[in-house]
């Protein structure tokens, strides 16, 4: 298989675009080629200087035992060169072969001048939606519109905020966080905008307002379904002409901020119930993602729990299959509090054992049947419709795409849109 026949059927195009920067190796994870961006980045002229060799020979800092990746991944790492070493993100891809069999690897590297948080976080993914949220959160990173990210409370909507906001033009400003639930309803402009001295009794001072602290960087609207209606429309003005007044200030101001919001509710069925702006609603929502409960991704929860204990300790089989059994109603927060108790009950052993394991707490099913998350339909953020229309807007409306997202057959997927009527054309709609 050549580069643009890999290139077509990964679709990696809008990723390529990225960086010029990649490698492809065969399945002992040993390098076949390089691009001509590569060679130059590594100041090679000869590709058989490094062909055959293996990637822990330029690569550092990634997880290699892993080779080749079984599934779409993103770390950060750093690539060897000449001069010592570039700190990055790599990106990278199994190619697989006609029967389904991996035969090599496709891994990017997008060089980094700055590192705009201290966290590492492992962005990898066996879960099939998960991977394409992943992949288009990176597209979209880097433009300037406005991102919408819908999940559960616990999911890492926050943490996939700052992915973008890292991988972005704005990486080298600041990313500030506002929490729009906890924000009193009479302080919300000046908390936003902030004030002038003297603008009111007890504005001693001037004060810088969100919008100001962000400028040139990321402002993260956490929970936006909970900002009160009476705010939305001082928002939107702002959304819509980037510029702003501090309360007391004569002049208006400008700032240039990217904008990224996160809801726990469906936001287009705020709109229909009118405790949501629809003209707010399309301006924070250009590109909208979505991150699945912990409880659909189970495939995942080896990764996060080694990512979570980084070596400090080990889990043993049976606790792992007791991880694998939960439910996880309030998904990789709730583990990642499972586990850190796990630590401290465990002391000074090395592994994690069932026992270390704290649960007795309600989960939801000790509850009345009809209240339980599980049985309660409508309490789940998205239900088999709600699915089908985010796989279509994860793989642009393509349908084999969204059908291998779902893991179903294109004629299942072709039925299932013709049962809850949904369209290519309306589906962002319905």
């Amino acid at each position: 298989m050549n580069i643009l026949n890999m290139k077509e059927t990964f679709n990696l195009d809008p990723i390529f675009s990225l960086s010029a920067v990649f490698f492809v190796m065969d399945g002992d994870c040993r390098i076949l080629s390089i691009s001509e961006e590569a060679k130059r980045f590594l100041r090679i002229t000869d590709i058989n200087l490094i062909r055959g060799l293996h990637c822990d020979g330029i690569i550092e800092r990634v997880p290699c035992y892993d080779c080749p990746p079984r599934s779409f991944g993103i770390s950060r790492g750093a690539l060897k060169t000449l001069d010592g070493k570039e700190s990055g993100t790599f990106i990278y891809y199994p190619i697989k072969d006609i029967s389904g069999e991996i035969v090599g690897s496709i891994w990017n590297f997008i060089r980094q001048n700055t590192v705009c948080c201290t966290d590492e976080v492992f962005w990898a993914s066996k879960n099939k939606i998960m991977s394409a949220t992943i992949q288009r959160a990176l597209i979209a990173a880097k433009s300037s519109v406005p991102i919408t990210i819908f999940g559960e409370t616990g999911t890492g909507k926050t943490e996939l905020a700052r992915f973008i906001h890292q991988h972005s033009e704005f990486r080298e400003g600041p990313f500030v966080h506002i929490n729009c639930s906890t924000i009193p309803e009479t302080l919300f402009e000046s908390e936003l905008f902030g004030y002038e001295k003297g603008a009111f009794t007890g504005a001693s001072t001037e004060k810088k307002g969100y919008i100001a602290l962000a400028d040139r960087g990321t402002l993260f609207l956490d929970e936006i379904s909970d900002l009160p209606l009476n705010c939305q429309s001082k928002l939107l003005t702002f959304l819509d002409t980037k510029k702003y007044r501090p309360l007391g200030a004569t002049r208006e101001r400008t700032a240039h901020v990217r904008i990224i919001s996160s809801s726990n509710k469906p936001l287009w069925q705020m709109v229909k119930t009118g405790e949501l702006r629809p003209d707010l609603f399309y301006r924070i929502s250009v590109v909208r993602l979505f991150v699945p409960p912990l409880r659909e991704r189970k495939e995942d929860i080896p990764a996060l729990v080694n990512n979570f204990l980084k070596g400090r300790k080990r889990l043993s089989p049976r606790a792992m299959e007791l991880l694998l059994s939960r439910p996880w109603y309030g998904n990789i927060r709730e583990l990642f509090s499972v586990l850190e108790s796990a630590c401290i009950c465990s002391a000074d052993e090395d592994t994690l054992n069932p026992e270390h394991l704290c649960f007795e707490y309600d989960d939801g099913r000790g509850q009345d049947p009809s209240l339980s998350p599980k049985i309660k339909r409508a309490d789940r953020f998205l239900d088999d419709r709600q699915e089908i229309i985010m796989a279509l807007a994860n793989s642009f409306n393509n349908k084999v795409r969204a059908a291998n997202i779902l893991g179903i057959s294109r004629m299942t997927l072709w039925r299932k849109m013709k049962k809850y009527g949904i369209s290519v054309e309306n589906q962002c709609e319905k």
